[in-house]
């Protein structure tokens, strides 16, 4: 997706899901995040949200409105600029349409550009994520 002329790019590093037949919890690792291609990250996804009794469909609109709320709010303020900052998704496995996105690890930020830091990219939250 692009958002104001940049590719708003992401990377999963792994994730839980619980499974509503058994009540366990299913680790999706790093080398399954990584794994994500443009080719089978609907696949992925999908695998994301599978509970092993349906697709949770009710979540993925709320976590989309999250993370359109964040990439809106940083994109249209200059106070602090992000760069590869992670998301943490959570959806509630038993409760349904309950979900939260937080933006956390804020290890390379800034006040302002600063365009010396090799680390810093030149936007904000659009790179990031």
């Amino acid at each position: 997706r692009r958002v104001r002329g940049r590719t708003f790019r992401v990377q999963f590093a792994g994730a839980n899901v619980y499974n509503k037949l058994d009540g366990s919890v299913e680790k999706l690792d790093k080398e399954w995040g990584l794994s994500f291609t443009e080719q089978n990250a609907a696949l992925k996804t999908e695998e994301y949200f599978n509970n092993k009794v349906e697709i949770r469909r009710d979540v993925i609109p709320l976590i989309i409105s999250e993370i359109e709320s964040l990439v809106s709010y940083y994109t249209s303020q200059n106070l602090i600029w992000l760069c590869r900052s992670s998301l943490l998704v959570v959806y509630d496995g038993l409760t349904p349409r309950k979900a939260t996105v937080k933006l956390i690890d804020f290890a390379h930020n800034s006040s302002q550009a600063n365009p010396e830091d090799n680390t810093y990219v030149e936007n904000r939250i659009t790179e990031s994520c």
